[in-house]
């Protein structure tokens, strides 16, 4: 289990880290906390991440690289 099947659906200490991390990606690159925001707390796929923020799908793809970013976000906060 990763950190996002852990936090999906908690509301203590973990839930809070992931908004943190999620704000803190929002400073650096918006559009991607966006795309990492739909995939993680809203579910959804790709196609549908692309029509909701009205992008193309190849842009989630490469905006969802941003994952790695929030992972290693939500590990140092572990610490």
């Amino acid at each position: 289990m990763g950190h996002f099947d852990a936090v999906q659906g908690s509301d203590g200490p973990a839930a809070l880290a992931l908004d943190e991390a999620l704000n803190a990606l929002e400073v650096v690159d918006r559009c991607k906390s966006h795309v990492v925001d739909a995939a993680i707390l809203r579910g959804l796929s790709v196609d549908e991440t692309a029509e909701a923020l009205q992008v193309s799908a190849d842009t989630v793809i490469l905006d969802w690289l941003a994952k790695t970013w929030l992972q290693h976000e939500l590990s140092w906060e572990a610490r």
